[in-house]
């Protein structure tokens, strides 16, 4: 039978191997709230309330199937149906897994990009914040990670 000193010696083997690992943790949560994220706002045109984040003008719906100039380059064929946020892909690019202090954050890269999403907010509302099943989704995936490595740190 393992004695109370032993058990003490478990738990902080145990608190070593989650400390160790917290960085991979936080960036395979942090990767799926990302990658839902991306599905919702460019894949379903939905803010971060669920709700379509709009409609294209019938102008604009036009000049993005005719071609969207952006720095000299031509975008054609460019979807329709629904708000997306995306011409060239470079904002939906931006949103990235990084370090910020001594945590892995999900945040946009690169001030243009930062600026072209605070526009896009202040024009169509919450659109980058995560939903609750988006941030419940990063934490499961966290959580399995510590729950397999935790199992194979006691074996």
């Amino acid at each position: 039978m393992a004695t109370f000193a032993d058990a003490l010696k478990d738990l902080q083997r145990l608190e070593r191997v989650v400390a160790k690992n917290k960085h991979k943790y936080q960036t395979a949560a942090s990767n799926e709230v990302g990658s839902r994220i991306r599905k919702r706002i460019h894949n379903r045109g939905l803010s971060s309330s669920g709700r379509k984040i709009g409609e294209y003008s019938e102008a604009y719906a036009k000049q993005r199937k005719k071609g969207v100039n952006i720095k000299g380059e031509i975008f054609k064929g460019l979807q329709t149906s629904f708000v997306d946020l995306q011409v060239s892909g470079d904002l939906m690019r931006g949103l990235q897994t990084g370090k910020s202090g001594s945590n892995i954050v999900l945040g946009i890269a690169g001030t243009d990009q930062v600026n072209k999403a605070l526009w896009l907010e202040e024009k169509y509302g919450d659109i980058y914040e995560p939903s609750k099943s988006e941030e419940r989704a990063g934490e499961i995936v966290g959580l399995k990670l510590i729950d397999r490595d935790v199992k194979r740190a006691v074996r």
